[in-house]
């Protein structure tokens, strides 16, 4: 029952709501729950007679994380350099074919990444072309999600690069995506920084890609109300505040 579990797991109250109903947990919010309270799960397995399952469950929830990207964030956090992480949010798919083909992110990579800062809430991390790669796309999804980022975290920790020349044409490859992205900028001016990384730039007008290439959409941006503020922070003022942290 219900109220069984509140007894043996109260952590897990949440997970399994008393209407039987969805947990109104977001994804990282259940992730947590879950690791935190192994032996509250396994008692309850026991209690339900599912003994071989409960003999499954590690003593303590193992971890997830890459030691090397807690060295990493702990170096942030004592000495307040800034970090620039690269990690796609989503996973590369595979065509029939055998050969890679672009998709929108399924969050696998940036989820366990936003539990890895929460606790390091001292360190001082740009995390690089808004979680997209060579084969990870944007989504309206995606663009809540890092909505949601920039609302529980603060500056002072999180921030978001808006450089490479592939991440314009995310952008412009949908219009509600574009359109949710002048939005996100317009509600967060000072969580953007921006960055050329044009990739292997042989001239000059290559290296200029990227600029060219989002200049219209700072243009949309500067049509808003406050929209001209925005664009100088992200082209300026908020990389000298992330290096200044």
């Amino acid at each position: 029952t219900f109220a069984h579990l509140r007894q043996v797991a109260p952590g897990l109250a949440a997970v399994f709501p008393a209407d039987h109903g969805p947990t109104s947990l977001n994804v990282l919010e259940l992730l947590e729950r879950l690791t935190a309270d192994v032996g509250g799960l396994r008692t309850l397995l026991r209690d339900l007679s599912r003994h071989r399952l409960a003999e499954t469950l590690p003593d303590s929830a193992p971890d997830v994380y890459s030691p090397h990207t807690r060295e990493l964030l702990q170096a942030s956090a004592e000495t307040g350099q800034a970090v620039i992480i690269h990690n796609d949010a989503g996973l590369a798919r595979l065509r029939a074919d055998g050969l890679y083909r672009a998709g929108a992110p399924d969050e696998r990579f940036f989820v366990p990444l936003l539990g890895l800062l929460r606790q390091y809430p001292k360190a001082n991390v740009v995390l690089a072309h808004l979680g997209t790669g060579k084969w990870t796309t944007l989504s309206v999804n995606h663009l809540e999600a890092i909505d949601w980022v920039l609302r529980t975290f603060p500056a002072e920790q999180v921030n978001f690069d808006v450089s490479w020349n592939d991440l314009a044409q995310h952008i412009y490859a949908d219009a509600a995506i574009r359109k949710r992205f002048v939005r996100l900028v317009l509600d967060h001016p000072t969580r953007f920084l921006w960055g050329s990384d044009s990739v292997k730039a042989p001239t000059e007008d290559n290296y200029e890609r990227h600029y060219h290439d989002m200049t219209p959409l700072f243009e949309e941006i500067e049509s808003h109300p406050g929209g001209d503020r925005a664009v100088q922070l992200v082209l300026h003022s908020n990389a000298h505040r992330v290096y200044g942290n």
